[in-house]
């Protein structure tokens, strides 16, 4: 350990700034691509629903009609979207933490299943209800 450290004093300051400036760099790249699909599923996020009531729509109007519903309440609608996206990513989450020697990968894998499938039920029920209120005139 005392090795490691000697090797790594010198280069300390450089080590902190270049870890710094890679922090700077990732979290607009990383923004600069979640926030236009964030954007897209906020715009689009009631075409299921359109396309459930109404069989005989278009696929170009549901595009519209959902644009429209979205943008009359883009707030609830952002905010709905942005926890469809951490919803979905909470199951590969779970399945990364519990991808330890604790856990049988079988367990693991069985809950991170259930977890998942429980969540889209959730969401899925408040998309509807969602979709149902601000469909409503």
């Amino acid at each position: 350990m005392y090795l490691l450290w000697k090797e790594l004093q010198p280069h300390l300051a450089k080590l902190g700034l270049g870890s710094l400036a890679l922090g700077l760099i990732m979290i607009p790249a990383t923004l600069a691509l979640l926030l236009p699909g964030l954007y897209i599923l906020t715009i689009y996020l009631f075409i299921p629903f359109l396309i459930l009531e109404d069989a005989e729509l278009k696929l170009s109007s549901c595009f519209y009609q959902s644009k429209v519903l979205a943008k009359e309440h883009i707030e609830i609608c952002g905010l709905t979207a942005l926890a469809s996206f951490v919803i979905s990513i909470l199951p590969l989450l779970g399945l990364s933490l519990l991808d330890s020697p604790l856990f049988d990968s079988t367990l693991g894998i069985a809950l991170e299943t259930v977890f998942g499938m429980v969540l889209s039920v959730l969401m899925n029920t408040w998309l509807s209800t969602l979709f149902l209120e601000v469909s409503q005139k």
